[in-house]
């Protein structure tokens, strides 16, 4: 067997672990990049800021991004950082938070004629970056991808930035942030853990180490979904804390897999409804997610073997449980396929899946799912 992997985050998950870290070695001044009330709400702003004060660690917080990130975002971001002189950046909240603080501590060292040139490479090293989770789904605080919405020619849509440059230095997962998350946000970060599973396992980048978070993320993640569909909407109650933990862990190991392979066609697809329809993420990709099973279902026999094990049953009875889930799909006009269509053949992503997707197979998708 063979083996080339990269990771090298470091990564502290357990309760308490942004309490109790120690800012200092990296500077004497930080900004904090936010949303505009998730990190306050789940208590992990209040944490940082303790630490940073007991520290005696001056700040300053830019909390203006927005889900779905924009490139003008990140480039404040990274201006607002420049300005105030920041040795260290801290991200707190979700894959949009932590997205933009990637793109964000790149603009603050690195001067570029335009914002997009940040595509062209990273000539300086990032503003060092810690990031602390409060949602379970995004992975991006194990990647080295910061997914940036961006405009051109009129239109809006998700341009990935990659670099080994990167990966945070730093990942706090306390999974008490998550605790009080509403049922929408605990469904789409969860439909996303199982999107990055799947998709991962069925790479053409796969191997034995991918395969093994992906399938482990996997039959935690759709274990844990369903306890907490059943302790919402049957028993009329708060989700559990262990099944928080539990979709927690499956996130960082769904992420740790799509470091290795990357996504594939469900997330590609998925990139126009949650810019142009404000879909939620993971929701985005779930209706992508029985297309693809369908796709690439056969091809390889141990594959479908590790994904039936993961889920428990078969892959029929998984799209049904899967379509239970879901909310409908939006509605479609012909323009919108057609400029749906266009934007997305363009995505590598396509060809990342044992079975590619053609470009007449993406308006067919899109044909088939919303109108």
């Amino acid at each position: 067997m063979e083996y080339n992997h990269f990771m090298p985050t470091r990564l502290v998950c357990k309760k308490d672990c942004v309490k109790e870290f120690d800012f200092s070695k990296f500077g004497r001044k930080a900004i904090l990049v936010t949303g505009r009330t998730g990190a306050v709400k789940s208590g992990a702003q209040g944490d940082v800021v303790s630490a940073l004060e007991r520290a005696d660690i001056a700040y300053t917080v830019f909390n203006s991004i927005e889900e779905n990130p924009s490139i003008e975002s990140c480039a404040a971001a990274g201006s607002a950082a420049r300005e105030y002189g920041a040795d260290f950046m801290i991200a707190i909240g979700g894959g949009s938070a932590m997205d933009a603080a990637k793109a964000a501590a790149v603009y603050a060292t690195n001067d570029f004629g335009s914002p997009l040139d940040i595509y062209l490479g990273i000539p300086k090293k990032p503003l060092p970056l810690i990031v602390v989770g409060t949602t379970s789904g995004t992975g991006s605080e194990v990647t080295a991808v910061s997914v940036i919405t961006v405009s051109a020619d009129g239109m809006r849509y998700k341009k990935s930035l990659k670099s080994p440059r990167l990966y945070p230095l730093y990942a706090l997962i306390d999974p008490k942030y998550t605790y009080k998350l509403p049922w929408e946000i605990t469904l789409s970060t969860a439909l996303d853990v199982l999107a990055h599973a799947i998709e991962s396992l069925y790479s053409v980048k796969a191997g034995e180490m991918s395969m093994l978070f992906a399938s482990e993320a996997l039959s935690r993640a759709w274990d844990a979904l369903k306890k907490a569909h059943w302790q919402t909407f049957v028993e009329f109650r708060d989700i559990n804390e262990d099944v928080r933990d539990e979709l927690s862990y499956a996130a960082i190991l769904a992420g740790m897999a799509i470091n290795i392979t990357g996504t594939c066609f469900a997330h590609a697809v998925s990139y126009p409804l949650s810019v142009v329809k404000y879909v939620p993420h993971g929701v985005a990709c779930a209706h992508s997610l029985i297309p693809f099973l369908k796709t690439v279902r056969g091809e390889d026999p141990r594959r479908d073997d590790i994904f039936e094990t993961a889920v428990g049953y078969g892959f029929e009875e998984f799209y049904e449980d899967l379509k239970k889930l879901l909310p409908e799909p939006p509605s479609l006009s012909y323009a919108e396929v057609d400029e749906f269509t266009a934007l997305t053949s363009q995505s590598a992503s396509l060809k990342n899946s044992i079975v590619p997707l053609t470009p007449s197979g993406v308006e067919k998708l899109y044909d088939a799912m919303h109108r």
